[in-house]
Protein backbone atom coordinates (compact mmCIF):
# COMPACT_ATOMS: atom_id res chain seq x y z
CA UNK A 1 0.00 0.00 0.00
CA UNK A 2 1.60 3.34 -0.85
CA UNK A 3 2.34 6.02 1.43
CA UNK A 4 -0.10 8.16 0.15
CA UNK A 5 -3.23 5.26 0.88
CA UNK A 6 -2.02 4.48 4.49
CA UNK A 7 -2.05 7.74 5.51
CA UNK A 8 -5.97 8.49 3.94
CA UNK A 9 -7.20 5.57 5.44
CA UNK A 10 -5.54 6.85 9.00
CA UNK A 11 -7.38 9.68 8.52
CA UNK A 12 -10.16 8.65 8.05
CA UNK A 13 -10.11 5.71 11.21
CA UNK A 14 -9.28 8.42 12.76
CA UNK A 15 -12.11 10.82 12.14
CA UNK A 16 -14.77 7.78 12.12
CA UNK A 17 -13.42 7.41 15.83
CA UNK A 18 -13.47 10.89 16.86
CA UNK A 19 -17.40 10.86 15.33
CA UNK A 20 -18.24 7.85 17.14
CA UNK A 21 -16.63 9.95 20.56
CA UNK A 22 -18.63 13.08 19.67
CA UNK A 23 -21.86 11.05 19.48
CA UNK A 24 -21.60 8.36 22.05
CA UNK A 25 -20.32 11.83 24.82
CA UNK A 26 -23.21 13.99 23.60
CA UNK A 27 -25.55 10.50 23.83
CA UNK A 28 -24.69 9.98 27.43
CA UNK A 29 -25.20 13.78 28.50
CA UNK A 30 -28.90 14.16 26.53
CA UNK A 31 -30.13 10.75 27.65
CA UNK A 32 -32.50 11.22 30.60
CA UNK A 33 -33.46 8.97 33.88
CA UNK A 34 -37.40 8.82 34.96
CA UNK A 35 -36.55 11.00 37.69
CA UNK A 36 -35.09 13.86 35.57
CA UNK A 37 -37.87 13.44 32.90
CA UNK A 38 -40.07 14.58 36.15
CA UNK A 39 -37.88 17.23 37.08
CA UNK A 40 -37.95 19.23 33.61
CA UNK A 41 -41.74 18.78 33.57
CA UNK A 42 -41.60 20.44 37.57
CA UNK A 43 -39.40 23.13 35.94
CA UNK A 44 -41.93 24.07 33.14
CA UNK A 45 -44.38 23.99 35.03
CA UNK A 46 -43.15 26.46 37.38
CA UNK A 47 -42.71 28.88 34.71
CA UNK A 48 -46.80 28.56 34.31
CA UNK A 49 -48.92 30.92 35.35
CA UNK A 50 -52.44 29.94 33.82
CA UNK A 51 -52.94 27.59 30.85
CA UNK A 52 -55.91 26.34 28.83
CA UNK A 53 -56.48 23.00 27.31
CA UNK A 54 -59.05 20.36 25.28
CA UNK A 55 -59.07 16.73 26.74
CA UNK A 56 -61.21 14.18 26.01
CA UNK A 57 -61.84 11.75 29.01
CA UNK A 58 -62.18 7.74 28.63
CA UNK A 59 -63.85 5.58 31.80
CA UNK A 60 -63.87 2.19 31.73
CA UNK A 61 -65.28 -0.05 35.13
CA UNK A 62 -64.30 -3.24 35.31
CA UNK A 63 -66.80 -4.89 37.42
CA UNK A 64 -69.57 -3.80 35.03
CA UNK A 65 -67.71 -3.29 31.65
CA UNK A 66 -69.65 -0.20 31.10
CA UNK A 67 -67.33 2.26 28.91
CA UNK A 68 -67.71 5.81 28.84
CA UNK A 69 -66.14 8.81 26.40
CA UNK A 70 -66.87 12.87 27.06
CA UNK A 71 -64.54 15.54 25.83
CA UNK A 72 -64.09 18.97 27.98
CA UNK A 73 -62.27 22.04 28.36
CA UNK A 74 -60.04 22.88 31.58
CA UNK A 75 -58.85 25.96 32.56
CA UNK A 76 -56.28 26.40 35.25
CA UNK A 77 -54.38 29.59 37.44
CA UNK A 78 -51.82 29.61 39.91
CA UNK A 79 -53.67 29.48 43.65
CA UNK A 80 -55.53 26.34 42.99
CA UNK A 81 -58.05 27.83 40.66
CA UNK A 82 -59.22 25.94 38.10
CA UNK A 83 -62.78 24.91 35.84
CA UNK A 84 -63.56 21.54 34.29
CA UNK A 85 -66.70 22.24 32.19
CA UNK A 86 -68.06 18.75 30.24
CA UNK A 87 -71.59 18.20 28.85
CA UNK A 88 -72.29 16.58 32.20
CA UNK A 89 -70.60 18.76 34.60
CA UNK A 90 -69.11 22.36 35.28
CA UNK A 91 -66.50 22.07 38.34
CA UNK A 92 -65.21 25.20 39.33
CA UNK A 93 -62.89 26.68 41.88
CA UNK A 94 -61.51 29.99 43.44
CA UNK A 95 -58.83 28.09 45.73
CA UNK A 96 -61.20 28.64 48.18
CA UNK A 97 -65.03 27.74 47.66
CA UNK A 98 -65.65 25.07 44.94
CA UNK A 99 -68.47 25.05 42.72
CA UNK A 100 -70.24 21.94 41.16
CA UNK A 101 -73.19 21.80 38.52
CA UNK A 102 -75.22 19.28 37.00
CA UNK A 103 -77.18 20.40 34.05
CA UNK A 104 -78.86 17.35 33.61
CA UNK A 105 -80.10 17.36 37.79
CA UNK A 106 -80.11 21.23 37.43
CA UNK A 107 -78.32 21.61 40.65
CA UNK A 108 -75.28 23.23 42.05
CA UNK A 109 -73.54 21.54 45.22
CA UNK A 110 -70.87 24.63 47.07
CA UNK A 111 -68.67 23.61 49.41
CA UNK A 112 -65.45 24.09 50.86
CA UNK A 113 -61.92 23.91 48.53
CA UNK A 114 -60.12 20.86 49.97
CA UNK A 115 -57.24 18.72 48.81
CA UNK A 116 -57.68 15.28 48.47
CA UNK A 117 -54.90 12.23 47.49
CA UNK A 118 -58.48 10.15 46.45
CA UNK A 119 -59.66 12.38 44.17
CA UNK A 120 -59.28 12.78 41.24
CA UNK A 121 -59.73 15.26 38.23
CA UNK A 122 -57.63 16.29 34.36
CA UNK A 123 -56.07 19.08 36.21
CA UNK A 124 -54.51 16.97 39.08
CA UNK A 125 -51.79 15.63 36.66
CA UNK A 126 -52.10 17.25 33.56
CA UNK A 127 -50.58 20.68 35.12
CA UNK A 128 -48.71 19.37 38.06
CA UNK A 129 -46.61 16.38 39.33
CA UNK A 130 -47.16 14.43 42.36
CA UNK A 131 -43.54 14.10 44.90
CA UNK A 132 -44.77 10.64 46.63
CA UNK A 133 -44.32 9.00 43.46
CA UNK A 134 -41.33 7.03 41.45
CA UNK A 135 -41.22 6.76 37.98
CA UNK A 136 -39.47 4.14 35.68
CA UNK A 137 -40.29 3.87 32.06
CA UNK A 138 -42.85 2.07 30.30
CA UNK A 139 -40.48 1.26 27.98
CA UNK A 140 -36.73 1.19 26.63
CA UNK A 141 -37.36 3.27 23.56
CA UNK A 142 -37.75 6.23 25.77
CA UNK A 143 -34.84 6.06 27.55
CA UNK A 144 -32.71 4.97 25.67
CA UNK A 145 -32.70 6.30 21.97
CA UNK A 146 -33.52 10.16 22.42
CA UNK A 147 -32.32 13.14 20.27
CA UNK A 148 -30.40 15.37 21.42
CA UNK A 149 -32.79 18.04 21.34
CA UNK A 150 -35.88 15.77 22.48
CA UNK A 151 -38.31 17.62 20.41
CA UNK A 152 -41.48 15.62 19.03
CA UNK A 153 -40.57 13.02 21.82
CA UNK A 154 -43.46 11.35 24.17
CA UNK A 155 -41.78 9.98 27.25
CA UNK A 156 -43.97 7.24 28.68
CA UNK A 157 -43.30 6.73 32.57
CA UNK A 158 -45.36 4.76 35.27
CA UNK A 159 -45.83 6.47 38.56
CA UNK A 160 -45.58 4.08 41.51
CA UNK A 161 -46.93 5.69 44.49
CA UNK A 162 -44.37 5.88 47.66
CA UNK A 163 -45.45 3.12 50.08
CA UNK A 164 -47.22 4.49 53.44
CA UNK A 165 -48.31 8.10 51.44
CA UNK A 166 -51.68 8.71 51.12
CA UNK A 167 -51.84 7.79 47.29
CA UNK A 168 -50.83 4.62 47.82
CA UNK A 169 -54.05 3.67 49.62
CA UNK A 170 -55.95 5.76 46.47
CA UNK A 171 -53.96 4.99 43.34
CA UNK A 172 -53.34 1.41 41.75
CA UNK A 173 -51.99 2.45 38.71
CA UNK A 174 -51.08 6.18 36.99
CA UNK A 175 -49.21 6.24 33.53
CA UNK A 176 -48.24 9.81 31.85
CA UNK A 177 -47.40 10.24 28.76
CA UNK A 178 -44.81 13.08 27.96
CA UNK A 179 -44.15 15.87 25.20
CA UNK A 180 -40.73 16.26 25.56
CA UNK A 181 -40.45 19.13 23.29
CA UNK A 182 -42.56 21.39 26.18
CA UNK A 183 -41.95 18.87 28.77
CA UNK A 184 -46.08 18.81 29.32
CA UNK A 185 -47.99 15.57 29.86
CA UNK A 186 -50.17 14.98 27.22
CA UNK A 187 -51.78 11.62 28.31
CA UNK A 188 -52.39 10.74 31.78
CA UNK A 189 -53.82 6.79 32.38
CA UNK A 190 -54.96 6.49 36.33
CA UNK A 191 -56.78 3.35 37.61
CA UNK A 192 -57.96 3.66 41.31
CA UNK A 193 -58.27 0.82 44.39
CA UNK A 194 -61.59 0.30 42.66
CA UNK A 195 -60.45 -0.74 39.03
CA UNK A 196 -61.65 2.09 37.70
CA UNK A 197 -59.58 3.35 34.71
CA UNK A 198 -59.85 6.93 33.28
CA UNK A 199 -57.55 7.97 30.64
CA UNK A 200 -57.64 11.63 29.88
CA UNK A 201 -55.76 13.13 26.18
CA UNK A 202 -55.04 16.91 25.80
CA UNK A 203 -55.70 17.94 22.11
CA UNK A 204 -55.19 21.00 22.43
CA UNK A 205 -53.06 23.30 24.66
CA UNK A 206 -52.33 27.21 25.65
CA UNK A 207 -50.00 28.53 28.75
CA UNK A 208 -49.60 31.66 30.12
CA UNK A 209 -52.64 33.55 28.02
CA UNK A 210 -53.66 35.95 31.22
CA UNK A 211 -56.85 34.19 32.02
CA UNK A 212 -58.85 36.80 34.44
CA UNK A 213 -60.11 35.91 37.86
CA UNK A 214 -63.71 35.95 36.71
CA UNK A 215 -63.10 33.09 34.83
CA UNK A 216 -62.68 30.96 38.24
CA UNK A 217 -66.13 31.60 40.25
CA UNK A 218 -69.94 30.66 39.31
CA UNK A 219 -72.79 32.27 38.75
CA UNK A 220 -75.99 29.58 39.52
CA UNK A 221 -77.98 29.65 36.76
CA UNK A 222 -81.67 30.82 37.32
CA UNK A 223 -83.91 27.64 38.01
CA UNK A 224 -81.37 25.64 39.46
CA UNK A 225 -81.43 23.90 43.11
CA UNK A 226 -78.27 25.37 45.57
CA UNK A 227 -77.07 22.44 47.94
CA UNK A 228 -75.42 24.29 50.07
CA UNK A 229 -72.57 21.80 51.66
CA UNK A 230 -70.82 23.88 54.04
CA UNK A 231 -74.14 24.68 56.09
CA UNK A 232 -74.94 21.44 55.94
CA UNK A 233 -72.14 20.72 57.49
CA UNK A 234 -72.20 23.36 59.94
CA UNK A 235 -75.90 22.63 61.25
CA UNK A 236 -74.22 18.63 61.63
CA UNK A 237 -71.20 19.82 63.82
CA UNK A 238 -74.11 21.77 66.23
CA UNK A 239 -75.87 18.73 66.42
Amino acid sequence: MHTLQKKLLYSCCMIGAMMWIVFTCAFAQTALEPAQVLEKIRDAYDKITDASATFTEEVKFKYSNIQQSLSGELEMKQGNKYRIQTDQQTVVTDGITVWSYSPINKQVLIDDYKENAKTFSPGKFLFSVPTDFQAVFLNEKTSSTETASHKDVQFALKLIPRPGTLSAAAVKSLKIWVDGKEWSIRKVEYVDMNETQRTYTVHSLSLNTGLPNSNFTFTVPNGVQVVDLRALKAKARRQ
